[in-house]
C-alpha cells in the first residue's frame, strides 16, 4: 500500500507540473504589461514546495520541477518591471480592465501578438479619448454653473 500511495502522489505531482506549465505558457502569450503576477507568485510558491519535497525524496521529477521553476522565475522577473498591477493610480480601474482583457484574449485567440498589441493600443487610445471628453464636459458644466 505504501508503494501505491507513493505512485499516486507522483502522478498528482506530474499533473500539477503539467497544469503549471500550461499556465506559464498562457501567461507568456499575454501582453507583458498585463501578466497576472499574483498567479505567477502563487505558482512559484507551490513549485518551490514541490521541488523541495522531490529533492528530499531524491526523485527524478525534481529536475523537471526545477527546470519549470527556473523558467517561471525568469519570466516573472522579466515581466515584473513592465507590469501595470504595481502602479497605485491604476489599481482602481484594473479589475474592470482585466475582465475586458480576458474577454479580448478569448476573442483574439487566433490573432498574432502584433495584431493583439495594436488593438490594445487602439483600445487604450479610445479610453483616453473618452476620459478627456468626459473631463471636458464636467469642466464645461462647472464653468457654466460658476458663471450663473
Amino acid at each position: 500500500h505504501v508503494v501505491q500511495a507513493v505512485e499516486e502522489e507522483l502522478v498528482l505531482v506530474h499533473k500539477r507540473l503539467l497544469v503549471m506549465q500550461s499556465m506559464l505558457l498562457e501567461e507568456k502569450t499575454r501582453t507583458p504589461e498585463f501578466v497576472r503576477a499574483h498567479h505567477l507568485q502563487a505558482a512559484i510558491r507551490a513549485l518551490t514546495d514541490t521541488a523541495n519535497r522531490m529533492k528530499r525524496a531524491q526523485h527524478s521529477l525534481f529536475f523537471a520541477t526545477d527546470d519549470l521553476l527556473d523558467d517561471m522565475l525568469t519570466f516573472y522577473n522579466t515581466s515584473l518591471p513592465h507590469n501595470v498591477y504595481y502602479y497605485a493610480p491604476l489599481r482602481a480601474i484594473l479589475p474592470a480592465f482585466r475582465c475586458h482583457l480576458d474577454r479580448r484574449d478569448q476573442k483574439l485567440f487566433l490573432s498574432g501578438p502584433i495584431r493583439r498589441r495594436m488593438l490594445l493600443k487602439l483600445y487604450a487610445c479610445q479610453i483616453f479619448i473618452r476620459l478627456r471628453h468626459s473631463c471636458a464636459k464636467v469642466t464645461f458644466v462647472a464653468m457654466c454653473y460658476s458663471a450663473l
